[in-house]
């Protein structure tokens, strides 16, 4: 019997609140969301209140058929809320403190001997707790999978050393270019070039690839001792730029998990980004995009 192979994927999901609506969102759900709706069978585990916001949670994600499997529900926190202000296109959050995705509890992923969970996907916004990175530790300990880890360096909720805990443990990396910075300073590493910071990052951390987004000036990759650049796309009606890095995440570990050219992934990531960046908040409305896109690829189109 053929074996399923599925990426695991461990963190916050919240609702952003912006001035006239409020969405689902967080890091890890909405790369859940983009894996799912590209055909893939991710497992999410996370954890939300015993309120109204969790149950939309799982009422989306039903509607979604997301697996709600690992989703834990707490009586005793509320579901994560984000307050999301916007400024010349570009959001800032104010992230409240003592979530019920700061309370995730170890589960066994190894029940099921048909799955192999072939990455592991988690962010550094959840791990702001000692009890989550307990229990991401646990986790990733019974697993033995590769490690995808996207750098959410939000203040004042992360600390030089659990970003050096996590870098150490990946395979691969995803960080913005101001994030990159940030690393070079506690890592003593000379930030006067761009590529020879990525070469270094990814020996220190001893990582196999590191993307590093910089927002409408485009994106890189180095891997194998090469930095490739993909140029920045614009909608043709922007919306807003929320969520658009976890748009780019997500479709980097397609091409992970695919075997994809580093040039192909970048250049569908930023593809897909910048279609996020035509929606309101962090998802699309209409599942149909999933489709569009995935028709682009079969032909093609970036090419």
């Amino acid at each position: 019997m053929q074996r399923l192979n599925r990426p695991l994927l461990f963190g916050e999901v919240l609702f952003d609140i912006f001035a006239d609506k409020s969405v689902i969102g967080g890091a890890p759900f909405n790369v859940v969301r983009h894996l799912k709706g590209f055909g893939l069978e991710p497992l999410f585990i996370s954890r939300i209140g015993m309120d109204e916001l969790g149950q939309q949670i799982l009422a989306r994600m039903r509607h979604w058929q997301l697996d709600t499997s690992a989703i834990q529900l707490d009586p005793d926190h509320e579901t994560g809320q984000v307050w999301v202000a916007e400024q010349a296109g570009q959001p800032s959050y104010t992230i409240r403190e003592n979530q019920a995705y700061d309370h995730i509890q170890p589960v066994s992923c190894k029940g099921d001997q048909d799955t192999v969970f072939n990455l592991i996907y988690h962010g550094t916004l959840a791990l702001r707790e000692e009890n989550n990175r307990n229990t991401l530790a646990k986790i990733t300990a019974e697993l033995q999978s590769p490690i995808f880890v996207d750098l959410n360096l939000r203040q004042p909720w992360w600390q030089p050393e659990i970003v050096q805990t996590a870098l150490q443990n990946a395979t691969w990396a995803k960080m913005s270019l101001d994030e990159l910075r940030e690393v070079t300073a506690f890592s003593g590493i000379d930030m006067s070039s761009l590529a020879a910071a990525a070469k270094t990052v990814t020996a220190r951390y001893r990582l196999k690839t590191l993307f590093i987004t910089d927002g409408e000036n485009g994106s890189y990759c180095w891997q194998d001792g090469a930095m490739d650049y993909q140029a920045a796309l614009e909608h043709h009606s922007f919306k807003d730029s929320v969520g658009a890095g976890d748009a780019f995440t997500a479709v980097c570990i397609l091409g992970l998990l695919n075997g994809w050219p580093t040039k192909l992934s970048l250049a569908r990531a930023a593809a897909f980004a910048a279609a996020i960046c035509g929606e309101r908040g962090a998802l699309p409305s209409d599942e149909a995009l999933y489709r569009t896109i995935s028709a682009g690829w079969e032909a093609g189109a970036e090419r």
